[in-house]
Parts: C-alpha cells; sequence; structure tokens
C-alpha cells in the first residue's frame, strides 16, 4: 500500500489539522500489518496557481505569509513516480518517500528514503 501523506508529520510540534489527520492515518497503517510505503511531499506545484497567480501577474513577485519563508513545491508528476518506484521496485516496504524541490529553478527533485 502506498499512502500519500505530508511532510508536515515531521514536525513533531505541528498541532494543525493536516499533520495531526496524517499523522494519525500513517500510525493507523502503520499498526494493520499490510505493507507499506509513505509518500511525503511538500507542497503541491498545482496549488500555486492560485496561491501565486494573482501576485506574480499585478506585481511579478510571489508573496508568501512569512518574510524569511522558502518553498519549493514539488510537481504532482514527480511524486507519482515516486509511488510507481515505491509499489514496483523491492526495498521500499516500510519506508517513507519525502519529496522536495532541491534546485526548482533547474527542475531538479530531492527524493529521500527514510525509516518513519
Amino acid at each position: 500500500m502506498a499512502l500519500l501523506s505530508s511532510v508536515s508529520v515531521l514536525d513533531p510540534d505541528a498541532d494543525h489539522p493536516v499533520p495531526l489527520l496524517n499523522r494519525t492515518i500513517e500510525q493507523a497503517v502503520q499498526r494493520s500489518g499490510l505493507d507499506w510505503t509513505f509518500l511525503r511531499p511538500g507542497s503541491f506545484a498545482t496549488n500555486t496557481r492560485t496561491w501565486w497567480a494573482d501576485s506574480i501577474r499585478a506585481d511579478n513577485v510571489v508573496r508568501l505569509p512569512y518574510p524569511l519563508a522558502q518553498s519549493a513545491p514539488v510537481h504532482e508528476k514527480d511524486i507519482a513516480a515516486l509511488a510507481v518506484t515505491d509499489l514496483t521496485e523491492p526495498g521500499h516496504s516500510h519506508q517513507t518517500s519525502t519529496a522536495m524541490a532541491l534546485a526548482p529553478q533547474r527542475g531538479e527533485m530531492l527524493a529521500r528514503q527514510s525509516m518513519p
């Protein structure tokens, strides 16, 4: 089983519903006895179309809620490619794949395999 979760579950202090719900689901899957792999992407590239479009059109800038924040959304095709690898190649059972853009200006993605 491959579960699309969220990189936000890695923050132990997160009290937002997204990490709390995803963490709860991950724990239930871990207890199920099934083979599993968790996909934990950062933000999805598609979401930037609604989040950033107005400020790019109006001011040619990307506005983020925190002045020092950095964001490198991951394209959904890259997340899907990780899922295919995790489901079809050996060695991915009981593992997580955390996907974040490494060098967004060059279109590179970082995928890190790790134990939960």
